[in-house]
């Protein structure tokens, strides 16, 4: 049990570890992959794979043009929040995937 909970403590700890804008980014791209992916389905009338397909790739497309923008903007390009985004829009597809 002790074990259980120094695992447990240790995944908190690590959670809590990232700012608040790495959880924005995965938001962003749990949203665009799935409303995207969504649209394929719905408008297109595809097959969950290929809808899936296209709302993941959408985000992992978007992801890097986004952090190209902030360092054009004078911010630092951080590939954190590229994969945090690239990580949310994977979730983002598969529960439409899982839905579909």
């Amino acid at each position: 049990m002790k074990k259980i909970l120094k695992i447990w403590d240790n995944t908190a700890e690590w959670l809590c570890g990232f700012g608040s804008e790495r959880w924005v980014h995965f938001a962003a791209g749990l949203m665009i992959a799935f409303f995207v992916a969504l649209a394929d389905v719905e408008i297109w009338n595809r097959e969950g794979i290929i809808a899936f397909s296209t709302g993941f790739l959408t985000a992992c497309f978007i992801a890097p043009l986004k952090e190209i923008c902030d360092f054009f903007r004078g911010e630092r390009f951080d590939m954190g929040d590229v994969f945090f985004t690239v990580l949310g829009g994977f979730f983002g597809a598969f529960m439409l995937f899982l839905t579909v």
